[in-house]
């Protein structure tokens, strides 16, 4: 597993070494969670990745806009895995997709405008083979470019296979610089970031709710741990294991994917902008270890061979009882969780309890 904690700086004259404190992630906070599946990126590994080719992502219908402008192509300039990183890349360059891919589905700019113009940018799409992916957490270590027009996107979409109306989105992160749409007094540059939830409220109707926010951020041109934690009851967003974001889940329930790109928005590019990339370190995809029928019933308990899964109901004390902590514990049950009696909690320990929908 790859994790950088220590830079050294080689001068001239003498060496220093710096240390750079390693964020601590969510799931190294919790251990309920375990691994499902991960990603290093020595290799792009095509069992769990694909990248999209001559794809535009449905510009025909941004053709008001810079979005239009840029296809999606898997080549080694765009799309590669390089010093142990997957990076997306995209540059400014005129690209015609070939003619068998002008479909609206595929190179729709192209396909839709009578004149069948080139694209003006060129940039990388890669997403999850496995469409199935649904609840649990998911964590990316991540750096983007910074440059107007740009919109860097790590996300989940629903599955293409549930019906036409039925819409679920989540952004974990949108690099977007330039005026916020929400709030013209707001610039976003590389110490802001946004997300953003969508759902469909009424079955058989494409009406789609949007749920945006903004978060400050320490300059996203340097790696980060992106977070999110997905459950039928909230989402949470986490940038190197704080959270910035909770919110009630309204209406994402259904499988999704995982999708990586490097995208335009509505603003012109500057000259400065072109090439940029994204680069992901590393993904983990991790799910709960669950006992969910199993009650956990005890009068004076050994915190210590805590098993760290979730239980059905946590019952801790009585009468006559004594509970002493000894170190950081999570307890997370699917009904609830009681404590009784006497129970010490010393300097250097701490309790989370969490009572949550066993998924």
């Amino acid at each position: 597993m790859k994790r950088f904690c220590i830079e050294y700086f080689i001068l001239p004259i003498f060496v220093m070494i710096g240390t750079v404190l390693c964020a601590q992630t969510v799931a190294e906070q919790d251990p309920h969670w375990q691994i499902d599946w991960q990603d290093d990126f020595h290799i792009f590994n095509p069992s769990i990745w694909e990248a999209k080719d001559n794809f535009d992502h449905w510009a025909a219908a941004h053709a008001f806009n810079q979005s239009s402008k840029l296809v999606y192509i898997n080549n080694q300039n765009n799309v590669r895995v390089q010093g142990g990183s997957l990076i997306l890349q995209s540059y400014q360059q005129t690209y015609s997709c070939p003619q068998f891919y002008w479909h609206p589905d595929f190179c729709s700019y192209q396909d839709t405008i009578p004149s069948h113009p080139p694209y003006a940018y060129t940039s990388g799409w890669v997403q999850t083979k496995n469409t199935n992916l649904q609840y649990g957490l998911v964590e990316a270590r991540i750096k983007v470019s910074y440059g107007m027009g740009l919109n860097s996107a790590f996300w989940m979409i629903r599955n293409q296979n549930q019906p036409w109306w039925y819409y679920s989105e989540i952004d974990i992160f949108e690099m977007i610089p330039g005026t916020d749409p929400n709030n013209s007094q707001i610039t976003h540059n590389q110490n802001r970031m946004s997300s953003n939830i969508h759902w469909s409220p009424i079955p058989n109707n494409p009406l789609r709710v949007t749920n945006y926010a903004t978060n400050t951020l320490n300059d996203y041109t340097q790696w980060h741990i992106y977070s999110l934690e997905w459950t039928p009851n909230y989402i949470k967003l986490y940038v190197d294991g704080l959270l910035i974001r909770n919110e009630v889940n309204f209406g994402n329930f259904e499988p999704m994917q995982l999708i990586y790109n490097v995208g335009l928005t509505n603003h012109e590019p500057n000259s400065g902008t072109f090439p940029s990339k994204m680069e992901i370190d590393w993904i983990r995809w991790y799910k709960l270890k669950k006992d969910c029928n199993a009650p956990m019933d005890y009068c004076s308990y050994n915190f210590q061979n805590h098993d760290n899964k979730v239980k059905k109901y946590i019952r801790i004390g009585g009468s006559g009882c004594s509970n002493i902590l000894t170190s950081k514990t999570v307890l997370k049950a699917k009904e609830d969780i009681t404590i009784f009696g006497a129970f010490e909690v010393p300097l250097g320990t701490g309790l989370d309890l969490d009572v949550r929908s066993c998924y």
